[in-house]
């Protein structure tokens, strides 16, 4: 696990290549704090950086970027290869020689031996990039899921990419201007999702695709695609005949991921997804099992109690903290820099906090990440299956009431507003997201839909599929890589630590979609697997997740600071134009006592990162 960096511009001078490719680099400290290096071609204007974080092979030839001099290809990697050991032994009967142990050398190897398809033999999460010195090209590529993240950005004659954007914002060579159209789905999601960035002229790689970089330009194409594994049978196999089946597969995927040359631990939520993981790392052999949780004083908010039952049942070395809201508070003014773009999931709050926590035992920590997509584990599918059949049918509320009326009704009733009459890819949005599209749109003033492609498309092309399989499917397309995953990433990545996801293991993922939707529906089968290891009692709870008391803060703590950032002419300069419905919005939540955090937090999100991204700007500047 690490971070990458690189640039190929032309017409650059080498000592300006070497500072500006150093200094990106050293903006990933965070990510790698175990090794540093920049890799200059003598011959091109193309240089190479990477962080460090040694996971596998800890001596220096794991180091990178590492080069196949007779090949000439240089790579910076970012990720772990977890079926390297079995790539390897092919690769060394075709001839090759290894120096190293590490999965980096493997992926190097693989890639001079079968170019990009060496995509198709990765099980992984990765993002990295190889210079072939004598093709003078660039091939770089993201996992298939969208574990590992990769910024990148292009103009005539320079071309540059990176693990997070802070690398990129600070090169003199690209538009980094207030990317509206992203401020516009954010406002929407909460997230800014591929191939969008909050700046103009940086973009991300989405996932599961790959790119090349040559003199010709960039060419770009997506390598695999979950769609084409999903076959929505009728249950023809017996339930207990597709659990063992699934058991095998998952089993593989969680011997795989524990393979590490430091401790490996595992977050425990005492939740089904993250007890699954657990159970089958004691069945894989892992021993001893070091386990993480947080806990808050705050009983509403507090699960630990089930963590620890759970921990205790399977046997694990426990550790829990416990936190109170000052804790969360004092992380507020760090998000805009953990995240570099605005970033409104609560939970990325208490999340830093299990990361920090886990990182003073472990480097490496599997996660229940993947488990809800998969297996309908969010309450917002029971609730959207049973009652979006009838409210599409009602006329569209939110003409008749308008955008003022609708923000005195409780948020429950708001989001039914915004569903009636809508086809489903439009309704849904207004209950996985923050404030409805529509609305999102009327605080812009602008005429459409935010520009949210891959969304749209992902709802077209599963339409015909039963209800709940479809929101199962545009979430794993969309808001698990770009919510939870940058979440988990930045989250664990600043505090130097590696995450893993066995759910997310492609072989589980195209299992998983092969089978009946009567199978996965509400983690029925994935109970099943589990309650062998974990009582039912404890797997039946209700879903608890990460909550923070956002609403409250709002009207209490945060109250000033909400205020003092949404000055109208703050509120211009993030693009949101129409500061009526703004303040007509915070009336509501301070005055009416209607809730709007999870729409206010949005907007504070939002202005925190405006307010930082000044902050340093007038930094550089000054430099």
């Amino acid at each position: 696990m690490c971070g990458i960096a690189g640039l190929w511009c032309r017409d650059i001078l080498p000592g300006k290549l070497q500072r500006l490719v150093a200094h990106m680099t050293a903006l990933l400290f965070h990510r790698g704090p175990d090794h540093g290096a920049v890799w200059i071609d003598p011959e091109h204007p193309v240089g190479l950086g990477h962080r460090r974080l040694s996971i596998l092979d800890l001596s220096p030839a794991g180091n990178q970027p590492m080069a196949f001099q007779e090949a000439g290809l240089v790579l910076t990697f970012n990720g772990e290869i977890y079926n390297f050991l079995e790539i390897r032994e092919e690769l060394e009967s075709l001839g090759y020689r290894f120096r190293s142990s590490s999965d980096t050398e493997v992926l190097l190897y693989g890639y001079a031996q079968w170019g990009t398809k060496v995509l198709d033999r990765l099980i992984g999460m990765f993002a990295f990039a190889i210079w072939d010195r004598n093709g003078q090209k660039l091939f770089l590529a993201r996992d298939r899921l969208g574990e590992k993240p990769l910024y990148y950005a292009q103009r005539p004659g320079c071309f540059a990419f990176a693990s997070e954007i802070q690398s990129l914002r600070t090169l003199p060579y690209f538009d980094t201007s207030l990317n509206h159209d992203a401020v516009g789905v954010y406002m929407a999601f909460q997230y800014i999702p591929s191939p969008l960035s909050i700046y103009q002229g940086i973009a991300k790689l989405p996932p599961a695709h790959a790119m090349v970089v040559d003199a010709q330009g960039v060419q770009t194409w997506r390598y695999w695609d979950p769609l084409s594994h999903v076959k929505d049978p009728e249950p023809h196999d017996s339930f207990a005949a597709v659990e063992n089946q699934w058991r095998d597969v998952f089993r593989k995927a969680v011997r795989r991921q524990c393979i590490a040359d430091v401790p490996v631990g595992a977050f425990l939520s005492g939740g089904v997804d993250s007890s699954t993981v657990v159970a089958f790392m004691k069945d894989v052999g892992q021993r001893p099992i070091q386990t993480y949780t947080i806990g808050f004083r705050d009983a509403r908010f507090n699960e630990s109690h089930y963590a620890q039952e759970v921990a205790r049942i399977l046997g694990t070395d426990h550790r829990c903290e416990s936190f109170d809201e000052k804790h969360l508070l004092t992380l507020i003014p760090r998000m805009p820099q953990v995240y570099g773009e605005p970033f409104a999931d609560p939970s990325a709050l208490p999340t830093f906090l299990l990361c920090e926590t886990a990182r003073r035992y472990v480097k490496v920590c599997l996660s229940g990440d993947g488990g809800d997509e998969l297996f309908g584990g969010y309450e917002r599918y029971r609730l959207f299956d049973r009652f979006y059949p009838y409210l599409r049918k009602m006329p569209t509320l939110s003409k008749c009431t308008g955008w003022f009326g609708l923000q005195l009704f409780p948020r429950r009733w708001r989001t039914a507003a915004f569903v009636c009459g809508q086809p489903p890819v439009n309704a849904y949005q207004a209950v996985v997201g923050s404030f409805p599209s529509s609305v999102a749109c009327a605080l812009m003033e602008a005429k459409e839909w935010p520009s949210f492609e891959s969304y749209l498309k992902t709802g077209q092309r599963v339409r015909n599929y039963a209800l709940l399989r479809q929101l199962m499917l545009i979430d794993l397309h969309t808001y698990l890589p770009e919510s939870v995953l940058t979440k988990v990433d930045r989250a664990a990545m600043a505090n130097s630590l590696e995450t893993r996801a066995p759910f997310l293991d492609h072989s589980v993922v195209e299992f998983t979609l092969k089978l009946a939707l009567e199978h996965v529906r509400h983690k029925r089968l994935l109970k099943a697997v589990c309650s062998q290891h974990v009582p039912r009692r404890i797997l039946d709870r209700p879903k608890m997740g990460f909550g923070i008391p956002i609403s409250q803060w709002l009207k209490g703590v945060l109250r000033e600071t909400l205020l003092d950032l949404a000055t109208p002419s703050r509120l211009r300069q993030v693009g949101i134009t129409n500061v009526r419905l703004v303040r007509w919005i915070i009336q509501s939540h301070m005055r009416y006592n209607v809730d709007h955090g999870l729409e206010l937090w949005t907007l504070l999100a939002l202005l925190l990162w405006h307010d930082y991204e000044c902050r340093v700007s007038r930094i550089s500047s000054y430099r």
